[in-house]
């Protein structure tokens, strides 16, 4: 009978081992879930952030159209701030491409560990 009751120990040793696993992949899959929710949402803000700049670039160069007739007469000022609207926007999408492949490998590696949890 010895036996058998440490039978019983290691069988719930086992028991409490497996129910712990599977409690700490669970707050893994949380954590991997908000992060990749996270990620999703700041991918989406530096969609809008650079629809905006876009937007605002579009503005001034009909500005500069409009004012000039052509782009060879332009203000040197306003061809240095349609410039620095380029490439504050060509550094956000960058950044958007980024994010949004974060997000990806955020959601890739979370349905990995569904499947396989």
């Amino acid at each position: 009978m010895v036996q058998r009751g440490q039978g019983a120990r290691g069988h719930c040793s086992q028991v409490f081992g497996t129910v712990r696993e599977a409690l700490l992949n669970e707050k893994s899959n949380i954590h991997l879930e908000q992060e990749a929710a996270a990620l999703k949402l700041q991918a989406k803000e530096a969609q809008k952030n650079q629809a905006h700049s876009q937007s605002h670039l579009d503005q001034l160069l009909l500005e500069t159209q409009d004012r000039c007739g052509t782009a060879d007469e332009t203000d040197p000022e306003l061809q240095e701030e349609v410039e620095r609207l380029q490439n504050a926007l060509a550094e956000l999408r960058v950044e958007t491409e980024h994010r949004e492949q974060l997000e990806k490998e955020s959601r890739e590696e979370l349905n990995g560990k569904l499947q396989r949890g």
